[in-house]
């Protein structure tokens, strides 16, 4: 017995050894409980159930949240995924070495962002561990066993606590929570998204929004249905939000743009895009007649040619 003990032993470390992952001790198993309250990141809803519409309304299934916040001790915690890292403008990446490693992006380069569905409807009680593998967050090394609020582990994915100093301090984020709208997170940044419409006519179909956030300024195009053609722009500072030119006649920005260039560009003061004059000709096919470079004032809301 004591010589099968032993063979087992060795085997185990031997595949140690070959595999080349790094092996953890059994992680502690915590009860965590789904997040009931509405949760936006950078304007862009999401939360236990993604679209109720879809699910509820048309009988389709796979809309339900894959990696949805939870919550542990009393505190909201968020999923490192990569959808949402790029939403909220961090880098993320993972190595054998070094584990989870996570830093603040560049906010003026154009990421993406996509949901993770599951077909099934998810329990509000769940399970959860205690993260035990290593996490570096800005260069430093993050030691759980000291942490009041520790990282945990759900569905393969590592969930950070909202606390002051992860959110705000290293991730640098702001947040607010109120009983009628819940968890509200925003973070410098340019991304694109696409949106599901509830039109019947248009089941499947998605609304694509360019989005540009850089403290109170906020401007976007938005490209409904399956349009490749122009959208439509809005700039908002503060709470005051305005239409670029006139709707239905000035379109602006590029569906497909050039990898340096982005979906338009923010700098002193101007967003430049791409425009076309609708009262000069049509769309066909869904590409405008006739495209200009252009930009646009943030302040005065006029846009000049630049060609």
């Amino acid at each position: 017995m004591k010589k099968s003990i032993r063979i087992v032993l060795s085997i185990m470390v031997l595949c140690v050894f070959v595999s080349g992952f790094p092996v953890y001790a059994a992680s502690q198993t915590v009860s965590v409980k789904i997040a009931e309250f509405p949760v936006t990141l950078n304007g862009v809803q999401v939360g236990n159930d993604y679209f109720n519409w879809l699910t509820e309304e048309k009988g389709l299934s796979g809309h339900y949240a894959q990696y949805p916040l939870l919550v542990y001790k009393d505190i909201t915690y968020f999923p490192m995924t990569w959808s949402y890292s790029e939403l909220l403008n961090l880098n993320t990446s993972w190595t054998q070495e070094k584990g989870l490693v996570i830093g603040q992006g560049d906010s003026d380069k154009w990421k993406g962002f996509n949901y993770d569905t599951r077909n099934e409807k998810n329990r509000i009680n769940q399970s959860a561990s205690i993260v035990n593998s290593p996490v570096t967050v800005n260069g430093k090394s993050i030691d759980n066993s000291k942490e009041p609020y520790p990282l945990i582990f759900f569905r393969d994915i590592t969930y950070f606590p909202l606390t002051w100093r992860f959110a705000v301090d290293e991730f640098g984020w702001k947040y607010s929570y109120t009983a009628k709208d819940g968890l509200q997170i925003d973070a410098n940044n340019a991304f694109v998204y696409h949106e599901p419409t509830p039109e019947p006519a248009w089941i499947g179909a998605n609304v694509i929004y360019h989005v540009y956030i850089k403290d109170d300024l906020k401007v976007w195009q938005e490209f409904p249905g399956r349009s490749k053609g122009m959208g439509d722009m809005f700039i908002s500072k503060g709470s005051k939000v305005e239409q670029v030119g006139h709707n239905g006649l000035d379109k602006f920005g590029l569906f497909d743009p050039p990898e340096d260039y982005g979906y338009f560009r923010v700098q002193n003061g101007w967003v430049y895009t791409i425009y076309s004059d609708l009262r000069e000709g049509s769309l066909s096919s869904g590409t405008p007649s006739t495209l200009l470079p252009v930009r646009v004032n943030i302040q005065t809301m006029q846009f000049e040619n630049l060609k």
